[in-house]
Parts: C-alpha cells; structure tokens; sequence
C-alpha cells in the first residue's frame, strides 16, 4: 500500500507540475505583454450634452441691424457632441468632433487633426506639430472648453442682439474659433509647476471648414505664462486676410480684393472652472474690423466666480457656484453709440463634477438710447464624459 500510494502521488504530483508548466508557457506572453507598453492603435472617447433655455424682451430687435439671434423665448440642443482621441504610435495621435448644435441646427465639423510629437513623451519640454483645423490661437475665454463655461455663454447667445459682445465681435472679424492650417505648440518647463506655453499657426482665414479661394494666409501667435500659483497670463497677436467672391453662387469665379485686419489680446486666469476657490478669467482685446476701412474695435471681459465644494452633499448637491460677468464691446472705438454692455449674474449647481444646471439673469444695454435694451434669463443643463 504504501509503494502504491507513493506512485500515485508522484503520478499526481508530475501531472500538476506538467499543467503549471503548460499555463506558465501561455501566460508569461501575456504577462510581459501586460508590462509593455498598450498596443497601438488605442482609442478614447469623450461628448457632451447641452439644453437651453432663454426668455429675454426682444421683441423690438427682430428685423433691425444687429438685432437678436433668434426668437425672444426658445429651447435649443446647444450641444450634442462627441470626441474621438486616437493615438496610433506613441507619437502621432488624431482627434474628430463632430457636434449637433444650436443656433445652425446641423452637424458641423469642429476640431479635426492629426498630432506629430517632435520630442520624446516623457522629455521636460514638449514640442508637437499640427495638421488640419483647430482654434486660432487668440483669446483665453475662446481656448477654454465649452464643457463648462461659467457665463453659459462665451459672449451674446441666442436671444440676444448678435455680434455685440467681445467674443461674438472678435469671431464675426476672423480672430476667434476654428480655421484649418498648420500649427506649433510647444511647453518649456520654467521650473517644477510653472511653465511657459507658446502656439502660433498659419490658416486659410476663411473659417470652419472651408478651403482657401486666394493666395494670402492667416496667421496668429500666442504665449502663455504661469506667474504664481494658481495665476496665469497671455498675450495673443492675430495677423487675418478676408475675401469674397465676386459671385458667390460661382465657387471658382473671380476673388474680391483681399483685407488684412490686425489684432492684439491680453488676458489672464486665476483658478479653474470647476475646480474649488476662486475663479477669475479676463479677456482685453484691439483690433479691426474686415472692411476696407478697418474699422477698430475693442472689447473687455471679465468673468468671475467662486466654487464651494458640499461636505455633506444633500438633494442631489455636490457644489454650488455663484458667478458674475461684464462685457463691454464697440464696432466702432470712433463712434461711442457703438458701445454695448452685457451684465450677467446667476449660480451654476453641481449634481456631479460633470453635470451641472445654471441659471442667469442677463441684461444687454446699448449706448445708443434709440436701441432697445434687453433682458431675461438664461438656463442650461450640460453633461460630459
């Protein structure tokens, strides 16, 4: 018996050694594979939902020069956006945005390019290089994303009178929003939590989307610096050409004359939207208008509020966060009845770090008594992934 027993225990102990051996052979690959780096390509999604509503006294604008951007009350889809981020070496990456979103009412293409890194991932400085169409590279409201914008909107939305504030001005003359061109962006440390950041790109000029018709480019830089803390400073100089066609309903017939419009930004931000403490984004702005008489204009932004985080969240709460803005804007610095003031005050409440509801009273004032002056109350609801 006990010859018998000690065969069948070295029988069981040979089968249990040859199956271990067996699983070592087809797991060490997949052990070693786990501690290499992800196989390429690799993929990371993201979106966002927004809803709006707006009721503002309107009424008398409908129909005039500048008058609303759309009806008096309404509900629109804001946002309906996604975001794919594919990485296909560790150092060339893509990113698509397509968005369904008011007040166009269509699909349109937003961010699409393709991403070189010139120097190493894990290198102090960073050095990347820019294909297709991105933001042009002025104003440091415009670069924030719209994930979560303090003031709901980044200037006058809809229902109120269009192209009057700072950013709704500066985008309508071809500083602001999305071109498609070439571009650097580079980050050279200053020391352990300061950096300075610097982008510059050449673009069609045309807009989102659309293909050059003339021979002259666009062309803007920017820098960015972290002075202390939680405060940073920019600067932004923008170089645009604008032409028409004769006949737009030719597409490849004769080009109008060519303007060239120039424009310089300051701007600064203390904290983050979203994040606890103090919040506070401000936007300085010169330039000219796209007519042959380059008209300057000017704007001012300043964006302010404050993020109290719940300890003991309760209904749903996780933070609450008042917040204040003033806009001052004018078409025409030489003819002070082009001034126009936008106050806005409201509160934004936290359900998530990613969904929150606002709500804002707003009140357009122009300097020109013969223009109405308006009125409401703005709302959002927005969530991100």
């Amino acid at each position: 018996m006990n010859l018998e027993y000690r065969e069948n225990h070295v029988q069981t102990t040979l089968r249990q050694s040859l199956t271990m051996a067996i699983a070592a052979a087809f797991l060490a690959p997949l052990a070693l594979r786990a501690q290499e780096k992800p196989a390429y390509p690799t993929f990371k999604l993201g979106g966002r939902m927004q809803l709006q509503g707006y009721a503002f006294d309107d009424d008398d604008l409908a129909g005039t020069e500048g008058g609303a951007s759309g009806p008096s009350s309404n509900f629109v889809i804001r946002r309906a956006r996604f975001e794919v981020l594919a990485r296909v070496s560790d150092r060339v990456s893509f990113v698509v945005q397509p968005s369904y979103e008011a007040p166009r009412n269509r699909v349109r293409l937003r961010d699409a390019f393709i991403d070189l890194q010139l120097t190493p991932a894990d290198a102090a400085t960073s050095l990347v290089l820019r294909a297709g169409q991105e933001k042009r590279p002025f104003g440091r409201y415009e670069l924030l994303s719209s994930n979560n914008l303090p003031s709901i909107e980044r200037g006058a939305g809809p229902g109120l009178a269009s192209g009057s504030a700072t950013h709704n001005l500066f985008e309508l003359n071809g500083f602001l929003s999305h071109d498609v061109g070439v571009a650097a962006h580079a980050t050279l440390p200053l020391d352990g939590q300061r950096a300075l950041r610097l982008h510059g790109g050449l673009y069609n000029g045309q807009g989102e989307s659309f293909g050059d018709i003339n021979e002259a480019k666009t062309w803007g830089v920017r820098a960015t610096v972290d002075v202390l803390g939680r405060l940073s400073l920019g600067a932004s100089y923008a170089d645009h050409e604008t032409a028409q066609l004769e006949n737009p309903d030719v597409p490849n017939g004769p080009v109008g004359p060519t303007v060239r419009n120039q424009a310089v930004g300051l701007d600064l931000m203390y904290g983050a939207p979203g994040q606890p403490g103090l919040l506070v984004i401000a936007d300085w702005m010169s330039g000219e208008d796209t007519t042959a008489a380059r008209k300057p204009i000017r704007g001012a932004q300043v964006v302010a509020g404050w993020h109290f985080r719940l300890t003991r969240p309760r209904a749903m709460l996780y933070a609450i966060e008042p917040v204040a803005r003033a806009d001052w804007a004018t078409a025409d610095a030489d003819d002070p009845d082009r001034d126009v003031t936008l106050l806005t005050a409201g509160v934004g409440l936290y359900f998530t770090p990613r969904t929150h509801w606002r709500v804002v009273y707003e009140r357009q004032h122009p300097a020109d008594d013969a223009r109405q002056t308006v009125a409401g109350v703005r709302t959002m609801i927005s969530t991100s992934f």
